[in-house]
């Protein structure tokens, strides 16, 4: 442990028949590098105390199980899209024209499904030092609950998620011998540290940055906005933009139920259900001319369609963020400066569902849409 490199590897599950194995397919494994990794495995610990003229404790009893984690990386568009895919699952590749190898994937929200389960492993060591000082957690059963987009003008963008989990173990070399199990079950052995000499990578290109980024917004809300159902793709009729962005924030939050325990021998979590979901942005604007209409909207209380593209290069390797309604709370003025130095003001706001036009049936209700163009072939 204490090296540099400290790498967290994670495999989708897609269905409830993975909980017990964690995937060992090398094809399906995919590596980001953490700035910070985090895993919180909380215990409820029942104090006992006799019955008798004893005063001090006589025993504890370990109760419910509750892995929870969070990590923080700089937004590379290699193997972030395969998670994404485990909360937005409706989407459609379409391979671009005429940059080839480069594939547009269209994400939506699909309220009918459940979120996908995603297995992960924590990596504590130097990827040159394989299997020497081997160490490793393994997370099992884990979803996205909450994530955020950070970026900050002339700084990389950076992706926060936190996530819940059915269990946490320690990986090692040997887990078919090595007596370690899942606490879930105390049956099942835990994995095996992941070979990562095999997996890892360093990304082959810079990540998005926000000097990249262009924000753009429209008045009249969804109406200005289009949905190609075969591309899953939102364009906008028209565009303004937003005056010069100084920070920003995209905060989603799933609503996962966290205490999804059930009447059996098993301390862990057996569900994981979705509850409400809320993405709430914020901003901080450079005071401009253009920011009286944004003022004039916010206190008039009329939402506005709103687009967030996080660019690397003009044909590959970008991100879009489309909303089709968000509601700026009403926000106040900057103050008056005599020495004339720039002003500032922060924006608070919230995405609706939206019945945006759809070009093939009408009407296509969504809060966020979201566009990834990259080289995976998912």
């Amino acid at each position: 442990m204490g090296y540099s490199h400290e790498w967290l590897i994670y495999a989708p599950q897609v269905t409830t028949s993975n909980l017990t194995t964690f995937n060992t397919t090398a094809a399906e494994y995919y590596a980001v590098p953490a700035i910070t990794s985090n895993i919180t495995q909380t215990y409820n610990i029942e104090e006992e105390r006799e019955l008798s003229n004893q005063r001090g404790r006589s025993g504890h009893e370990l109760a419910g199980i509750a892995p929870t984690g969070y990590w923080t990386q700089t937004f590379y568009t290699e193997n972030l899209l395969a998670l994404w895919l485990t909360f937005m699952t409706d989407y459609v590749k379409q391979t671009d024209t005429p940059t080839a190898g480069n594939y547009t994937y269209g994400l939506l929200y699909d309220d009918s499904a459940d979120l996908d389960f995603v297995s992960m492993q924590q990596i504590y060591k130097d990827t040159a030092q394989y299997p020497t000082d081997a160490m490793g957690l393994s997370i099992l059963a884990g979803i996205v609950n909450s994530y955020t987009i950070e970026a900050a003008i002339g700084q990389s963008v950076r992706f926060n998620p936190t996530w819940l989990a059915k269990d946490v173990g320690v990986s090692t070399d040997d887990s078919a011998g090595d007596s370690k199990v899942w606490t879930y079950d105390g049956t099942t052995n835990t994995p095996n540290i992941i070979d990562v000499t095999s997996v890892i990578g360093i990304p082959s290109a810079r990540p998005l940055w926000f000097y990249d980024s262009t924000l753009t917004y429209d008045s009249d809300a969804g109406a200005a906005l289009t949905f190609n159902p075969t591309t899953q793709v939102s364009s906008f009729a028209t565009m303004d933009t937003l005056s010069r962005v100084e920070n920003l924030t995209i905060d989603v939050n799933h609503g996962l139920d966290e205490d999804g325990w059930e009447l059996s021998s098993d301390r862990s979590r057996n569900a994981f259900c979705p509850g409400n979901r809320d993405i709430n942005l914020n901003l901080t604007l450079s005071w401009c001319d253009r920011s009286t209409t944004l003022w004039e909207l916010a206190r008039a209380g009329t939402p506005i369609a709103m687009e967030f593209d996080f660019v690397r290069t003009a044909s590959t390797r970008l991100v879009k963020f489309f909303f089709p309604a968000v509601f700026i709370e009403p926000f106040d003025l900057p103050d008056i400066a005599g020495d004339k130095t720039k002003r500032t003001f922060d924006v608070t706001g919230r995405a609706e569902m939206y019945a945006v036009n759809n070009t093939t049936t009408g009407t296509t209700t969504y809060d966020m849409n979201v566009v990834w163009v990259n080289g995976e072939n998912l």
